[in-house]
């Protein structure tokens, strides 16, 4: 399947990343400065709608759940993907090696 994004309408937002769902091969996620849409992209629906801006994402390896580091919080939150159920909240550490 031949996949356009220009269909998946995000409004205004910036698009920080997206990501495929390996295992629900018909998924896929999308982050922007608003928040997370996870996708049926061959039906051209919005499964569920986070309320999370985030830089970075991905799915777990079976497909279930979604990580995702925030933008203006150094924290990165997991979900279940089918229901958008928060799991869990863990803080972000960042290292300079020193």
């Amino acid at each position: 399947h031949l996949i356009s994004f220009t269909s998946l309408k995000i409004g205004s937002d910036k698009v920080n990343v997206i990501k495929f769902n390996k295992r629900e091969i018909n998924t896929i996620a999308v982050g922007t400065d608003q928040g997370i849409q996870i996708w049926d992209y061959l039906k051209g629906e919005v499964l569920v709608n986070l309320k999370y801006p985030c830089i970075s994402l991905t799915f777990s390896p079976d497909g279930k759940k979604i990580a995702a580091v925030g933008l203006l919080r150094s924290k990165i939150k997991y979900w279940e993907v089918r229901t958008g159920r928060r799991i869990k909240k863990l803080a972000a550490g960042f290292s300079t090696g020193n």
